[in-house]
């Protein structure tokens, strides 16, 4: 069993429900680092950051563009657990690893602290925890699921993202960890297209956007009504019935 203890902060004075309260696990295990051998996470930066001059400089092009930078919320905390080991018998790893995999994940809890004394205790049914050193490749791996998606329905030209030259790549999202930013051409097929691809990883990994800090950028090209019309897609998450 991993027991990890959870100290409280209240959001604001007086008196509050649970949503009212922050909470600050805590580790022993120092500083998580992010690093990957042989990439560098500026690699993700200036390509991001090539990226966004190339939509922002769109003026005379016949093409609109659009990037959205998503934000999950509770990314870590409310990953579902029948995701993870449905990923990880796709991904045929050993019979053995993954029931030692999910073992460490079904076997956690927590003690709630609330000014230094235990006010309870709980165990999740759902969530890896975040800054655990095997959490952030368990959620890389199933993030890919998602990247897979957008790639596949790229293949079929529902998505189309950006270029730099006629035959180099297409770049339609960046994924770091939790934090995904999302290329493409701005008309109702691919809007389309994304919302469907999000909708369908939504669904599966119990993942859900956070409205209020995901945000949408826009090509200086883009007409009126499109720039209304594109947010749109995205307010209502249930899934398309016969999408093609």
């Amino acid at each position: 069993m991993t027991d990890s203890f959870v100290f409280l902060i209240a959001k604001r004075p007086g008196n509050c429900g649970w949503l009212g309260w922050y909470g600050l696990e805590l580790k022993d295990d120092g500083v998580v680092n992010g690093f990957v051998n042989g990439r560098l996470i500026s690699d993700s930066v200036f390509l991001a950051s090539e990226v966004m001059s190339f939509i922002h400089k769109a003026y005379k092009t016949k093409i609109a563009w659009c990037a959205f930078k998503l934000d999950i919320h509770k990314a870590y905390d409310k990953f579902s657990w029948n995701f993870l080991e449905a990923v990880l018998r796709c991904m045929e790893f050993l019979e053995r690893f993954i029931n030692i995999i999910m073992q460490c994940v079904h076997t956690v809890s927590y003690t709630l602290l609330l000014n230094a004394q235990i006010v309870g205790s709980f165990v999740p049914k759902r969530g890896l925890q975040q800054g655990d050193p095997l959490s952030r490749y368990l959620f890389l791996l199933c993030a890919n699921v998602l990247s897979y998606a957008l790639l596949k329905l790229e293949a079929a030209k529902k998505i189309v993202g950006i270029k730099f030259a006629r035959r180099g790549p297409m770049i339609s999202h960046l994924m770091y960890a939790d934090d995904t930013i999302l290329f493409f051409k701005i008309d109702d097929i691919n809007c389309r297209a994304v919302k469907y691809a999000l909708s369908i990883y939504s669904n599966l990994a119990g993942q859900h956007l956070n409205k209020d800090k995901s945000f949408l950028v826009f090509s200086p090209n883009i007409t009126d009504s499109l720039k209304v019309r594109c947010p749109n897609f995205f307010k209502n998450w249930s899934i398309p019935r016969n999408y093609h």
